[in-house]
């Protein structure tokens, strides 16, 4: 092998092992962690899914969009109790605290999945991307259980 080829090859490798390493760094941005969907009957035309994600930057972030192959349309909610009624507010966007979390759980925000493309039992899964402002996003899948918990 020629000296340039080797050279080639040696500034290859290691534009390939930066490259790797800002994509690590990319992903490992915002993790998304205990997610779940929560099983409905069969003809149910909305679920509710429910998640942590954590904000591993020393910036809010916020959440803009959240997509699913498997349902139509996918929202972001909130539950807010007024006047001893509770009714679910959907949020354009919501904000991730610096190096903290915040919880999609029942009774307060979840994912409002409507409209599946299939029927969901539990033991199948959903696939989600979640975008978030700035152009990054992350991809993850969660099951589908029964009741009113992650376990």
């Amino acid at each position: 092998m020629k000296l340039n080829d080797k050279m080639m090859v040696l500034f290859a490798g290691l534009y390939f092992s930066f490259f790797c390493n800002a994509i690590a760094a990319e992903e490992s941005v915002f993790q998304i962690e205990n997610q779940w969907v929560r099983e409905a009957p069969p003809m149910a035309s909305m679920l509710a899914g429910y998640l942590q994600i954590k904000n591993t930057t020393d910036s809010v972030a916020k959440l803009i969009g959240v997509s699913s192959p498997e349902f139509r349309k996918v929202e972001v909610h909130r539950t807010e109790v007024k006047n001893g009624i509770a009714r679910m507010v959907r949020q354009e966007s919501v904000e991730v605290p610096a190096n903290g979390v915040l919880v999609f759980e029942p009774g307060s925000y979840h994912l409002m999945l409507m409209m599946p493309t299939a029927p969901l039992s539990a033991g199948d899964t959903v696939s989600f991307r979640f975008e978030f402002e700035g152009g990054r996003s992350v991809d993850v899948i969660a099951p589908v259980k029964r009741g009113e918990s992650p376990n």
